[in-house]
């Protein structure tokens, strides 16, 4: 009898490959899905109508920038891919809009490295914020013309349906917008 031996040159690499592309593929599209939550909550009539957010482009993006850090922080232990994939969405949608507004070619990389410094500082400041509990000194820094008392509330509200809802029901809620 003879024994078959098991050849890696049977699989080849192409199929071992695709599977591989298909991974990064699922986690780009449920990253862009979760921006989009992230995103639609950033976006929330309450707090432009109401008067909590100053309603310019600088009070939109510190409103994202905060939704961000919230949704980064309940998934970035389950799943870090996806997380990462968020940003890079974020990336992508913020050089849309950059161009949109009328930034040339060459200016759009310098103003991208601008706000995404601001906003890891930010995140910085909130991480540093959330763990010794000076959410509002954090959030006065940040967000300029705010109200931070009932933004802080806002926040702690999306905190707790986040802790209550799983990556599956955020990613479900999107399901056909992006």
């Amino acid at each position: 009898m003879r024994r078959r031996v098991l050849s890696l040159w049977r699989y080849p690499l192409w199929r071992y490959l695709r599977f591989r592309f298909l991974r990064a593929r699922v986690e780009r599209l449920y990253g862009a899905r979760l921006y989009a939550c992230a995103l639609g909550d950033s976006r929330a009539r309450v707090l432009f109508e109401d008067g909590i957010v100053a309603d310019t482009s600088d009070g939109r993006l510190d409103c994202l920038t905060l939704h961000l850090h919230l949704y980064t922080q309940r998934f970035k232990a389950r799943s870090a891919a996806v997380v990462r994939a968020m940003m890079e969405a974020f990336v992508r949608d913020l050089d849309r809009s950059l161009r949109e507004m009328g930034t040339s070619d060459l200016g759009v990389g310098k103003k991208v490295k601008k706000i995404l410094s601001r906003v890891y500082g930010a995140f910085d400041a909130y991480r540093l914020a959330h763990a010794s509990e000076q959410w509002h000194a954090a959030l006065a820094r940040n967000m300029l013309g705010a109200d931070c008392r009932r933004l802080l509330a806002h926040a702690r509200k999306v905190e707790r349906r986040l802790a209550r809802s799983s990556l599956r029901d955020c990613l479900r809620q999107t399901q056909g917008k992006p």
